[in-house]
């Protein structure tokens, strides 16, 4: 059974978190942990063996276990915490199948249960004889998949790709439909908010006959899986969801676009103003505020002449209150996806770059949590963050810079390995010009024993072990001890 270690941050005494890789040898992890900076000297760092949960988890964090391919199901996401111990993935010794670890006394030998993935979703996930879960986490519980989920998860674990089905599309102008679409449908400020009374819930303002909500469903377990507002009779729609981040979420992104395009419709992308005159619901809530969904691209409203209905209209102020009210208040717009949020909600700062001529960073933004956390990184060294491009630069000790900050603040690059290194990490050893971590010298660099002069070992001479090649035509050759040079020929040796 191999043994991996792991590198622990250690305070008073007590042992904090662990603050790096996996190592297969402990060797390995001494001499990474000195890299490690410390903040006073009330920190230190460890070098432990690894517990078996932590190295499975670790695993499959860095993508060494590669995840299941049901692994962004939301039925797997809502049973996963369940199955965390099982630390489930495709099997490295034969990837036609899954490996597990079915319980400690099989984790701590590092033995992995292998199995077929249909016939894990089985055992532990569908329905035995009984009708019920028969093994594990879920047992007596009424089954999670299907069998035709089951066939169908076996069948893409198998060929690497999505099968093909026939996921069903719909189109409904009912009230509740239209909740129960938002709510379990792709993700966005108007869905599954605890904080909204169904009754009172903002999107059933569609349902006053113009407007329909399209969306398609999978026929393996009827998941809600895009959608977009249309108005059917005149063949338009609008924003379609989910927002297309992830690889699945573009699949099901164009699949719906490509859907309504086929049937001739025209969406907002091509004119900005197809819901014009579109009615909406006119009601209130328990608190006689009128309820409003945020509205995408730039939609306001204006009252109808009868006043039983609020008119779309892009020339008024833009309806963007996700609390689901028409109440007018102060609200931000993160400045990277440009959805628009309360006060009360916290935006946090993100820069463009750090300008070394003027000494901090600049273009300054307002983002929310999302956005930070997904397109941004974090500079340990000036202690803000930048968002994502080309800025940004990871050293060997596990940290990540922004690269402007980086070079003016010391950080260099090893001309062998081309790692990065803060100046905290050390001073590097120039050579020829170069600088070289002090780790590869031995291995990469020699001292010339004519000029006493550091050289990378490419350039010794193979006639004369220990001298630069560019002295071997020197007659007679330094190794000699004698004068190099001759009266008629008085070149100083260091110009060959």
């Amino acid at each position: 059974m191999a043994t991996y270690w792991v590198v622990t941050s250690v305070y008073r005494g007590t042992e904090s978190h662990i603050c790096s890789g996996l190592y297969s040898t402990e060797e390995e992890a001494k001499r990474n942990s000195l890299y490690l900076s410390n903040y006073g000297d009330e920190y230190a760092y460890a070098v432990r063996a690894a517990k078996w949960n932590e190295r499975e988890q670790m695993m499959l964090n860095s993508g060494t276990h590669q995840r299941p391919v049901w692994a962004q199901e939301r039925w797997w996401s809502a049973y996963q915490h369940l199955f965390e111990r099982h630390y489930v993935h495709i099997s490295l010794k034969d990837p036609t199948g899954i490996a597990f670890t079915e319980d400690e006394r099989k984790g701590e030998a590092d033995r992995q249960t292998f199995m077929r993935p249909g016939k894990y979703l089985q055992k532990f996930l569908g329905a035995g004889p009984s009708g019920l879960v028969e093994h594990g986490p879920l047992k007596d519980h009424e089954p999670v998949v299907s069998k035709m989920q089951i066939a169908y998860y076996a069948a893409w674990h198998q060929t690497g790709a999505r099968p093909p089905t026939e996921d069903v599309l719909h189109f409904t102008q009912d009230e509740d439909e239209i909740v129960r679409v938002y709510d379990e449908g792709p993700p966005s400020c108007m869905s599954d908010k605890d904080e909204w009374a169904q009754e009172y819930h903002p999107v059933r303002v569609y349902a006053a006959g113009d407007l329909a909500v399209a969306y398609v469903t999978a026929l393996v377990d009827n998941e809600v899986l895009s959608r977009a507002l249309c108005w059917p009779e005149k063949k338009v729609f609008g924003r379609v969801y989910p927002t297309p981040n992830t690889s699945r979420d573009q699949t099901l992104y164009n699949d719906l676009m490509g859907r309504l395009k086929t049937m001739g419709w025209r969406s907002i992308e091509e004119d900005s103003r197809v819901f014009d005159g579109a009615r909406l619901l006119r009601r209130t809530n328990a608190y006689d505020n009128w309820i409003m969904p945020y509205l995408d691209h730039d939609y306001g409203v204006r009252s109808s002449r009868d006043g039983a209905h609020w008119i779309m209209d892009r020339s008024e102020d833009h309806q963007d209150n996700t609390t689901g009210t028409y109440t007018e208040t102060n609200t931000w717009t993160c400045e990277c996806c440009e959805d628009h949020y309360s006060e009360n909600v916290d935006h946090y700062t993100v820069y463009a770059r750090w300008d070394p001529g003027r000494g901090y960073a600049t273009g300054e933004m307002s983002w929310c949590e999302s956005c930070r956390s997904h397109n941004s990184f974090y500079c340990e060294g000036s202690n803000e963050s930048y968002e994502d491009g080309d800025d940004s630069i990871d050293t060997d000790t596990g940290y990540t810079y922004e690269a402007a900050w980086f070079r003016a603040h010391g950080g260099w690059q090893c001309y062998v390995t081309d790692k990065f290194y803060a100046a905290a990490d050390g001073d590097p050893v120039i050579v020829q010009g170069e600088k070289v971590h002090e780790d590869r010298v031995e291995e990469h660099v020699f001292t010339c024993k004519h000029d006493g002069e550091m050289h990378f070992k490419e350039d010794e001479s193979e006639a004369y072990p220990g001298f630069h090649d560019k002295y071997d035509e020197l007659d007679p050759h330094p190794s000699t001890g004698e004068d190099a040079t001759t009266e008629d020929d008085h070149v100083p040796a260091e110009q060959f």
